[in-house]
């Protein structure tokens, strides 16, 4: 599941999307489901942001708290969308079918990050056995450290067999608009402390299943990096399940599913 972040419109959402996938290997390619959420607004880009325009990046934090709501209520649809694909299985499995616990995989990007969080918080509740999650990268996260408290965030990301995450303090987008989008966020008390976005200063708490990476990415960087596309497809490939491993080949992957019903 490849999730795009805020201030991205369709066109280059597919864009960073077709980027990504292009650097896979074969048989990953087609694997994918591009998830398309409303996260941009007129006049808030992340080109006008990074080039340091001053009114690129008052419209930017301006506009941060909208999307942020934005992401939240995608995170609700794509969850009632995962939802009924758990219900679908389920019913198979009752008429005799094979069960084969669903694997997923997530590259996300920015505020993306927050809407694959907040989905994967909101079916922890479904049964264990039902999915698995495989991959979990995070890049460029606009989410605050204090959220991957265990009683959070954190207990989804421990469960993944490998959590990759990218972040870079020379992010100008995360460090102008992120703290001022956020302030009206915040919990309390939680909130008071480790309130930086994780992909501006890491994570802040260890992961034993994580590989922690900081660059000097500019906050439009991460998509068309080969090396993170190299490090996902090597996660993939470690965590798959032999018997998924055997039945891979170009050939016979399932084509590319485009989940835009997030408008």
């Amino acid at each position: 599941m490849l999730v795009h972040g805020f201030a991205v419109n369709e066109q280059d959402a597919r864009q960073r999307f077709a980027d990504f996938r292009s650097h896979l290997p074969a048989p990953y390619r087609s694997e994918t489901a591009e998830v398309l959420w409303p996260g941009d607004m007129r006049g808030a880009t992340i080109h006008s942001v990074e080039t340091g325009g001053v009114g690129g990046r008052i419209a930017s934090v301006l506009a941060y708290p909208f999307q942020l709501s934005r992401a939240k209520a995608s995170a609700r649809r794509l969850m009632r969308r995962m939802r009924d694909e758990l219900d679908q299985r389920a019913k198979l499995v009752a008429a005799g079918s094979p069960f084969r616990p669903l694997e997923l995989s997530v590259v996300a990007h920015s505020l993306g990050c927050l809407v694959v969080l907040e989905l994967l918080k909101a079916l922890e509740a479904r049964p264990k056995y039902e999915m698995r999650l495989s991959v979990i990268a995070l890049m460029a996260a606009a989410v605050p450290q204090y959220r991957l408290r265990d009683d959070d965030f954190g207990s989804r990301l421990a469960e993944a067999r490998r959590l990759l995450v990218y972040y870079s303090e020379a992010d100008k987008v995360l460090a102008v608009a992120f703290g001022p989008g956020q302030s009206l966020q915040w919990r309390f008390p939680q909130g008071l402390r480790n309130r930086a976005a994780v992909g501006l200063v890491g994570c802040g708490r260890p992961f034993r299943n994580a590989i922690e990476q900081r660059g000097n990415r500019g906050h439009g960087d991460y998509w068309n990096d080969e090396k993170i596309t190299r490090d996902v497809a090597a996660a993939l490939e470690e965590t798959r399940p032999l018997l998924l491993r055997r039945a891979m080949s170009p050939g016979r992957a399932c084509p590319v599913r485009k989940m835009d019903g997030f408008r």
